[in-house]
């Protein structure tokens, strides 16, 4: 670096300076209550005997409701209703004994069972908007697994309310941990949004940037739901692969909004480099977002032995079609022999890397937060890290200090 390179960037403020003022206008992460039966039925005026019928009941307006609204309800009494469910959800998996008037809500354990028993007519678009529209939106949002929150003067919480965090509080149900906040991002001048991200991340970015990690050629997302049928297989099968062979997709858009004609998407989707949100799909409070890291080289070693091709007419026949903001379609197949990575949220990470011993052992855990933070703070941080006279690893270790 020259010397006045060098003089520019001690003369601005201090990245970490300004970040360790900001701590003391820094929102306070708090958790949230999570709701008893018997707080249910009394919220609702009846008696926790009638809870059932009271949830068969709401169940079935909800999904009439979305027969036509599959996106994020902006009615506050649906809302609820997932924060109820949610609560019972959560009562009967952490209650190894439940009494006998409250045996159905084991019936909540998982989206199958559920539409079973409150809603076995709902539409595909009705599913699609109460699973991968309200129940994602409410867990990321409310139940918030991730360990990264970022927090916005007035946000859209849950149900189209907007709130300004009373008290400079943000309530989620997973509120645990040591959270970390983090630089601001915005020119490095003091702003109203906050970020945080638990110290455990902070620590894994530390270790990926000294492992000398990099992000993959392709990113594919997907949800934990995918996991059983891409380890039967071997792979990461496109919508219409999967229909020809027999497996019922449970994410993407097959699983809930459009379905091709019953054979679904003909090619994986991907997008270039590391993971992005976009297409991951959780239709459960304890399903997660995964995303797929695939190295281009041994994927078209694979293409090359199939006789799947792009190309309109006269075009060169190629492995891969780029479709610019919509990603690129890199085969009908890809085999876990070309994953490299597979991401997930933090909090899965001993799930996900079971699954990966079983079926990908020569590919690395990263947690979705620990990459997309480095992604979207390296610029910041390497500044932050000239500033200091350090390296970018030990610049990320003063955030803990």
């Amino acid at each position: 670096m020259s010397q006045v390179e060098n003089f520019c960037y001690e003369s601005e403020p201090h990245i970490l300076d300004i970040r360790e003022a900001r701590h003391i206008e820094a929102p306070h992460i708090a958790r949230r209550s999570l709701l008893t039966p018997e707080a249910i039925a009394a919220k609702e005026g009846i008696e926790v005997g009638e809870l059932e019928k009271y949830i068969q009941g709401q169940v079935g307006e909800w999904a009439h409701w979305m027969e036509e609204k599959y996106f994020t309800p902006a009615n506050e009494k649906y809302a609820a209703l997932v924060e109820e469910i949610y609560a019972l959800f959560r009562y009967t998996k952490d209650n190894k004994e439940v009494p006998q008037e409250l045996e159905w809500t084991r019936a909540l354990l998982d989206p199958e069972t559920f539409c079973a028993r409150f809603c076995p007519t709902a539409s595909k678009n009705a599913r699609g908007g109460m699973f991968a529209g309200n129940v994602r939106t409410f867990t990321e949002r409310i139940v918030h697994p991730q360990r990264v929150i970022e927090i916005f003067p007035s946000e859209v919480l849950w149900g189209g309310e907007h709130r300004q965090a009373e008290g400079y509080r943000k309530e989620i149900h997973e509120a645990n941990g040591n959270w970390v906040l983090l630089p601001d991002v915005s020119n490095y001048a003091a702003s109203e949004e906050f970020a945080f991200a638990e110290e455990s991340v902070i620590r894994e970015i530390i270790a990926l940037l000294e492992s000398g990690y990099r992000e993959p050629d392709y990113s594919h997302a997907s949800g934990s739901a995918a996991f059983p049928a891409i380890g039967r297989h071997g792979a990461i099968l496109s919508a219409e692969e999967a229909v020809k062979r027999g497996e019922i997709p449970k994410t993407g858009e097959f699983s809930h909004y459009m379905d091709y004609n019953g054979e679904g998407l003909n090619s994986v989707y991907a997008d270039r480099g590391g993971p992005r949100y976009g297409y991951h799909v959780i239709n459960w409070f304890d399903e997660y977002f995964v995303t797929f890291g695939i190295n281009k080289e041994r994927q078209e070693v694979f293409m090359e032995s199939t006789d799947v091709r792009y190309g309109y007419g006269d075009e060169p026949k190629t492995m891969n079609r780029d479709l610019g903001s919509e990603g690129m379609l890199i085969g009908h197949a890809v085999p876990l022999s070309a994953v490299d990575i597979v991401y997930c949220w933090k909090k899965y990470e001993s799930q996900t890397t079971d699954w990966v011993k079983e079926f990908c052992p020569h590919a690395r855990v990263v947690s979705l937060e620990a990459a997309e933070t480095l992604r979207g703070y390296d610029s910041v941080m390497n500044v932050a890290a000239l500033q200091e006279g350090v390296s970018p690893s030990e610049a990320w270790g003063k955030l803990l200090k």
